[in-house]
């Protein structure tokens, strides 16, 4: 996910936990719209489970975002709960997040595997990914991943040629490989997160992959695709619409992910329906994706 995506962490992250024993869905949802109010997006989240209570902690990088949670725990009306900060060195913030990242199921086909671990029995019914996203942004269980990817396998066997659009540790590049895809191209704003998803690619025997450093706006000489996939913010995908149509061959297919559930009739009107048609919306808890395909025979936009 572009705009999410932590390949390194900086000497002075901050760590901001809230700590609750209601695990109820509308706790967890006062939880997570204190932190976007502050600024942090649920997929920089991280979920913490134990046995008599749950924790959430988002990770400061900036001191713009650090005073934001700040000013926003003050104002907080938050009901028995109190928000806890504290300082990390790098080494704390890898093992925080190696602790909370095991298998995962994902989709109908998939088991995501931490590349530290044993991929051991599958069953023969999932095929494994092994990874080392190397940040808590990119390990394939946030819902807006999953959502992706099970709108990527209904397009099993419909596409060539990939586009992963901020592409993060690159697990959905390594999807599309064994969905099919021969040719697939995958790009990130951050230089070190486009290094990552080629190790993960080519950690997981992907063949026909290329991944570099670009920004949405700016990247070209890619060509067009069958098949295109952003997971972002909705409104980074609002602001780019017309680049990501433009990347999108005729009768090709455009997957965008990462808009709240709540928000996601505004999202539908304001997104272009002029050369892209809106053919499937998934729902999860949380979050929404989309499935468009692209009009034959329309002139294309320019972006």
């Amino acid at each position: 996910m572009m705009t999410e995506s932590v390949s390194r962490p900086p000497a002075n992250l901050s760590e901001f936990s809230i700590i609750a024993r209601n695990a109820s869905r509308q706790v967890k949802d006062q939880i997570q719209r204190f932190f976007e109010d502050a600024g942090i997006p649920s997929a920089g989240l991280v979920l913490w489970n134990y046995k008599k209570y749950f924790r959430v902690s988002a990770y400061a990088l900036t001191t713009k975002q650090r005073q934001r949670i700040t000013k926003a725990a003050k104002c907080s009306r938050l009901r028995g709960l109190c928000v806890q900060g504290k300082c990390l060195r790098p080494k704390d913030w890898f093992y925080k997040w190696q602790e909370s990242y095991r298998k995962i199921s994902v989709g109908k086909k998939f088991l995501i595997v931490p590349a530290w671990e044993k991929i051991g029995k599958t069953g023969g019914k999932r095929i494994p990914v092994v990874l080392d996203p190397r940040s808590a942004f990119g390990t394939g269980g946030h819902e807006t991943t999953r959502l992706m990817i099970r709108m990527m396998e209904s397009l099993e066997g419909k596409f060539t040629r990939f586009l992963d659009v901020g592409t993060g540790s690159g697990v959905l590049s390594v999807i599309a490989s064994r969905l099919g895809a021969e040719e697939i191209h995958g790009f990130d704003y951050d230089a070190m997160s486009a290094r990552i998803a080629r190790e993960n690619f080519v950690r997981n025997g992907c063949q026909g992959g290329r991944f570099f450093r670009a920004n949405l706006g700016k990247v070209s000489g890619t060509g067009r695709f069958d098949l295109v996939g952003a997971n972002m913010l909705s409104k980074t995908l609002l602001r780019y619409r017309k680049k990501l149509a433009s990347l999108t061959c005729p009768g090709g297919f455009l997957v965008v992910s990462g808009i709240s559930k709540r928000h996601f009739p505004d999202f539908r009107k304001q997104f272009p329906t002029d050369h892209l048609r809106l053919i499937r919306v998934l729902n999860g808890r949380s979050w929404s994706a989309a499935l468009y395909r692209r009009n034959q025979n329309r002139p294309s936009y320019r972006g």
